[in-house]
């Protein structure tokens, strides 16, 4: 499953109510806090999560060497309404897991981060798992032997190591609503 970073979908009503949001998105400002709230979020359907202590302490590692990144969404009273976090190779992003507490926080934390990866020229956004509500969002999915010949050169393509806070900026999720087609 797969996103191409200048595909991910929408729906007009979503953007119409996000046109009036004061929510801010920031990167690499609360890895942490998006990796607990992706391993402590109840997910219908799912008894406990993949994310044990051991895989968050891997992540907080990559983290601080510049190779783990979160998106994180903010609401107008400073809470977390959402977030993804994952892992750069290259000028390649594997999404690991997203989260929301207010409706619609995941989808403005993908639909950002897409923004910024295809503004990068990162092609492609990997979201791993094959499931309707990544099909909604525009998510497709790839033949295992096309997938590894699309990321073969994004892999090995320089990235972005570090931070990605100052690159990323602090958009207003209504950005998402403003510079979409009408």
């Amino acid at each position: 499953m797969v996103f191409r970073t200048d595909a991910v979908h929408l729906s007009s009503r979503f953007l119409r109510i996000l046109r009036n949001s004061r929510w801010q998105v920031r990167a690499d400002t609360a890895f942490d806090a998006v990796l607990a709230a992706c391993a402590e979020t109840p997910r219908p359907g799912q008894r406990g999560t993949w994310i044990t202590p051991q895989m968050r302490q891997a992540y907080s590692h990559l983290h601080r060497l510049g190779h783990a990144h979160s998106v994180e969404v903010f609401d107008e009273e400073g809470g977390m309404a959402g977030g993804i976090y994952g892992v750069a190779i290259g000028r390649m992003f594997f999404g690991e897991s997203m989260f929301s507490t207010r409706s619609g926080g995941s989808k403005v934390a993908l639909a950002m981060l897409a923004r910024r990866l295809h503004g990068w020229g990162w092609p492609l956004l990997d979201a791993q798992v094959e499931n309707p509500h990544l099909f909604s969002l525009g998510g497709e999915t790839l033949p295992r032997t096309r997938f590894l010949e699309a990321i073969a050169g994004l892999i090995a393509a320089p990235g972005r190591d570090g931070s990605w806070a100052a690159a990323f900026g602090a958009p207003r999720a209504s950005e998402l609503a403003e510079q979409a087609p009408r």
